[in-house]
């Protein structure tokens, strides 16, 4: 599954953002691999989703999730896709594209809260129950963003990729007074090529937000006062693209780094508590595909320990090495799911059953977090 295209290259974030002096960088020998085991304590569910005409996935962009429902995004979506949590049948889609009454023309970003959907499409909000009946559109004072998440207030932050006028990349939107409350992150102009398919959005952080970017090893706090570094994980790969590079980036440059080079990506989650810290990543090794990986670092000594997830074989987690986590690598309570396509795991006994061209199967996996 390429995702680093051109087709999917919108804009570059640059390294203006948060430049205040770094704090709590921890270094990872790649070359060292922990077992499994100590990442990841079992399997708790698996879910089978439905596939029928109306609920076609083809390749998962982004997963939402709350206690009883699946929500789906997939690359060239137009609607977001709700499954039932337990037994993967589809329910219904959620907004549609289109140019019609309370469609959308572009689906950038979605997320779920109170109920409600907010699907972003550029420079407006669209807002739905879970059923999909149309609630409101939502301006988002006339400036451009790409991904969105909802705040426990009813605010919206909303993240620019580095492509509005106004020159900061995260605005915090009060949807009742159409106002934008806060700029956090000023960057000094309006160029460059980024890949899209990932949100900066990585983790709640009571009211504030750990936020990332990608090919920056840093993870950033956000609050509506702050924006500032928060742990850097040093892989010992060179970014693929520098800050002198940024400036004058082409297409044809950035394909020829990430065919030639190793480098780290981006961060999809971080679950954290007071002994440890669990952060998933991918990253792209030379001569091999992008894979994704965990770090855990221990608070009390500060050593990090490392473990590929893609491609990692294990007898009491079998399909671990079948699923792709990335984007869809968000930590939710103590769980991350990965997800893994019909035509990879369709092979063995358990499912045997499935074609190759069903729906994915989502895999929820336990941290472990001791």
């Amino acid at each position: 599954m390429k995702r680093l295209s051109f087709l999917l290259l919108t804009s570059l974030l640059i390294a203006a953002c948060g430049k205040d002096k770094q704090k709590n960088v921890y270094e990872v020998d790649t070359s060292i691999q922990a077992p499994i085991e100590e990442f990841i304590k079992r399997e708790i569910a698996c879910v089978e989703l439905e596939t029928t005409a109306e609920s076609m996935i083809g390749s998962i962009q982004s997963i939402e999730y709350d206690k009883d429902n699946i929500y789906i995004k997939s690359y060239n979506a137009e609607s977001i896709l709700r499954f039932d949590r337990h037994t993967g049948k589809f329910i219904n889609s959620i907004g549609r594209k289109g140019r019609g009454p309370n469609e959308y023309t572009h689906f950038l970003d979605f997320t779920i809260g109170d109920g409600k959907a907010y699907v972003l499409s550029s420079k407006k909000i669209y807002v739905y129950d879970i059923d999909g009946k149309f609630q409101q559109t939502i301006d988002t004072a006339n400036e451009r963003f790409y991904n969105l998440t909802l705040c426990d207030d009813g605010k919206i932050w909303l993240a620019s990729n580095t492509r509005n006028k106004s020159l900061y990349e995260y605005h915090l939107l009060n949807p009742e007074t159409g106002e934008i409350e806060v700029k956090m992150c000023e960057f000094p102009e309006y160029a460059g090529l980024l890949v899209s398919g990932t949100t900066p959005f990585i983790h709640k952080e009571g009211k504030d937000y750990l936020v990332a970017r990608l090919w920056d090893q840093t993870i950033y706090r956000l609050s509506d006062d702050s924006y500032e570094p928060y742990l850097t994980i040093d892989f010992h790969r060179p970014n693929s693209v520098t800050a002198e590079q940024r400036i004058s980036l082409t297409p044809a440059i950035v394909n020829e780094l990430m065919e030639k080079d190793d480098y780290f990506y981006y961060y999809a989650g971080i679950k954290q508590n007071n002994h440890k810290i669990i952060v998933i990543a991918d990253i792209k090794y030379r001569h091999e595909n992008k894979c994704s990986c965990m770090v855990k670092i221990d608070n009390k000594s500060g050593k990090a320990k490392y473990t590929q997830l893609t491609f990692t074989k294990s007898e009491k987690l079998p399909y671990l090495k079948n699923c792709w986590f990335g984007y869809a690598g968000r930590v939710i309570d103590n769980m991350v799911v990965g997800f893994a396509y019909a035509h990879h795991i369709n092979q063995t006994e358990r499912f045997k059953h499935l074609k190759d061209d069903d729906n994915p199967v989502l895999f929820f996996y336990e941290l472990n977090m001791e």
